[in-house]
């Protein structure tokens, strides 16, 4: 009989090294969010949502609303995005597709065209820096803040 022990020791050592990858990128998505926080006054964080592709046709659009209403199964493509979303963690506004490997890495980020491919914890710092200076992630941030602004001057106008 063949001894598995080997490959069963060399799939959980993958396993823990999994983990610990996860919990690294996961981590360096906590240190933008507390950054993003910081320099909103906590009007705007950062986060991953997962979000439905969106069909280019009208054609196309019509026929998955009549085939999910009809149960013919038509699936929509689901995504993983990373987003800039108000105080109360909601409406996200996409700024990057997020893509990650079931070991952690390689995880990749795709935004204005370009696909960018991270290997390690420094690229990711990398490639999430390079994303942070976009004119599309400064907007986000804007609209977060401006709109906080504005939810609070309304309610200040109305006294109850």
């Amino acid at each position: 009989m063949k001894d598995f022990k080997d490959s069963l020791l060399a799939g959980i050592a993958a396993a823990q090294k999994a983990e610990n990858n996860r919990n690294e990128i996961r981590s360096i998505f906590c240190s933008v969010d507390e950054q993003i926080k910081d320099i909103s006054d906590h009007k705007a964080s950062l986060g991953l949502t997962r979000l439905y592709r969106k069909d280019e046709s009208y054609a196309t659009q019509a026929f998955i609303a009549l085939s999910q209403q009809l149960n013919l199964g038509h699936k929509r493509e689901e995504y993983t995005a990373i987003a800039i979303f108000d105080v109360e963690g909601k409406n996200g506004i996409e700024i990057a597709e997020w893509s990650e490997d079931d070991s952690g890495y390689p995880c990749s980020i795709r935004y204005n065209g370009e696909k960018v491919f991270c290997s390690n914890k420094q690229e990711l710092e990398q490639a999430l820096s390079n994303l942070l200076m976009e004119v599309k992630t400064g907007e986000a941030i804007l609209t977060q803040i401006n709109a906080h602004d504005k939810k609070n001057k309304s309610q200040d106008a109305d006294p109850v």
